[in-house]
């Protein structure tokens, strides 16, 4: 009795050490490098806590809409990141069982027998050997049971360590996302960017051939040249090449689509209609501030949640200078006739502690939180690395979408000048004022600034999907519904 009640205070007094007692460092937060405010330059509007969840649906484009909710719902990379929660998860439940007594159940049956020679050197008496019967029959069951005390918080820090794991794989799942939506967005818009250049080089062929007709017919009215009746039809044949690489480029990008879709790549082909017309986003542009950044960045918080889980690992690292404390049990069953066994002639059991303590080790254990020690402070140089990039993405957006936003007023005049120049032309080309070739120049003018103003257009769009991008899609303040996943 008196064994047992050291035991007991022994128990009660390693779980009151365990609950004061933890190695390695306690995780703090990193600061991160810092900057006031973002050069917005006056196109685009900064607030903290800027609403920029569903950005897409900015672009009032429902075909888009449709898109992006099938991607969500389909997409591969989606999920792939969200059975690695999954995973994470079951880890932490591995970690958190090592809190808990394991308990085991076994059986056995077995037949002995005992050799002759075995019974000559047993020195039995004569009429014993004649009554002995070599062959025995051991039965054997019962449970064990045994629980390692966290008496330094190794079990602490490992589910410390899990649950940062956890953290990281969520954010995965919320930088695929970001990736994903970015990624649709764009490739649709290149899409209309590529249907709206057959559009206009369609229209700018019907204009060539209009021109070819009036040389024709110039021509056999004795006012003009062979030679300008060629380069008219050379300059068709020049903008007529151009649509089936356009074309092409429409194909593959409709598979780019549908494979982010999680579809195959024929998929767009009954589902996405001909619009030459690039959707835009409207002028009242809001983001949000340098603190939104580090709070809403799915790569900043899987970088934060990475340095925690290396430096819990130190901590597990450390636990093996101390001393582990285990205690083990066992009752069950032991008997030669099963059917007389009962439990006051056939039970056995133990119980007891296991002390175990690396006491030397070559170094091991010391190098091993010298290697932790090192991963914890590499991560918090990634973490620092993820963040000025961050920045570098934002600050690169906005100047992106500011500088193209005067670039597009210039061009806009250069298509009105042209256009101008073109009509100027045909007039003066017609009344036999000027020489064909100016007709020619301003055609080629005209297409060229045309195809430009619009890809200048699609450059703004773009610009803005980089913002959101940069800022983290929006992922914090949007639930997404992963259960079909």
């Amino acid at each position: 009795m008196k064994n047992i009640q050291i035991v007991i205070l022994s128990v009660i007094s390693c779980v009151i050490f365990s609950g004061c007692t933890t190695v390695g460092p306690n995780y703090q937060s990193p600061v991160p490098p810092k900057i006031e405010s973002f050069s917005t330059d006056g196109a685009i509007k900064a607030s903290e806590g800027a609403n920029m969840a569903d950005w897409w649906k900015k672009l009032h484009d429902p075909q888009l809409n449709e898109l992006i909710e099938h991607a969500i719902a389909n997409n591969h990379d989606i999920r792939i990141a969200f059975f690695r929660i999954l995973e994470a998860r079951a880890n932490k439940g591995v970690a958190q069982s090592e809190q808990l007594p394991k308990i085991n159940a076994g059986a056995s049956a077995s037949a002995l027998r005992l050799s002759e020679t075995g019974l000559e050197t047993a020195n039995l008496p004569a009429n014993a050997v004649e009554n002995f019967d070599p062959t025995q029959e051991l039965y054997e069951g019962g449970f064990d049971a045994s629980w390692e005390v966290d008496l330094f918080g190794r079990v602490k820090r490992s589910i410390e360590a899990a649950d940062a794991e956890i953290g990281i794989s969520e954010a995965g799942l919320e930088d695929a996302m970001v990736t994903l939506l970015s990624e649709v967005a764009r490739n649709y818009v290149e899409i209309r960017l590529v249907q709206a250049k057959i559009d206009i080089t369609e229209t700018n062929l019907e204009l060539q051939r209009k021109t070819l007709d009036l040389t024709v017919k110039r021509f056999n009215q004795g006012m003009d040249t062979r030679l300008n009746i060629t380069r008219s039809e050379a300059l068709i044949a020049d903008t007529e090449a151009r649509i089936p690489a356009l074309k092409a480029k429409e194909k593959i990008l409709r598979h780019r689509i549908a494979t982010l879709l999680g579809e195959t790549p024929n998929y767009l082909n009954q589902v996405l209609d001909n619009k030459p017309e690039i959707p835009s986003f409207p002028n009242d542009i809001v983001v949000g501030i340098p603190a939104d950044l580090l709070r809403n960045r799915p790569d900043i918080r899987s970088a934060e949640r990475g340095l925690a889980a290396q430096v819990a690992r130190i901590g597990i690292a450390e636990s093996d200078f101390y001393p582990r404390l285990r205690f083990n049990g066992s009752v069950g069953l032991s008997t030669v006739d099963i059917q007389g066994a009962t439990l006051d002639n056939s039970w056995i059991g133990s119980f007891g502690p296991s002390f175990t303590w690396a006491i030397l080790d070559g170094g091991a254990i010391r190098s091993r939180v010298a290697a932790a020690d090192a991963r914890a402070k590499t991560a918090l140089v990634l973490y620092e690395r993820v963040v000025i990039r961050a920045y570098e993405e934002v600050e690169n957006a906005l100047v992106e979408h500011a500088e193209e936003l005067r670039r597009r007023e210039h061009l806009k005049q250069a298509v009105s000048a042209n256009m101008d120049a073109n009509e100027l032309s045909s007039r003066l080309y017609s009344s036999g004022l000027v020489d064909y070739i100016n007709v020619l120049d301003t055609q080629r003018e005209l297409l060229k600034t045309q195809e430009t103003l619009i890809e200048s257009n699609a450059i703004v769009t773009y610009s803005i999907i980089s913002l959101y991008k940069a800022f983290g899609g929006g992922m914090a303040s949007r639930e997404f519904d992963v259960s079909k996943l």
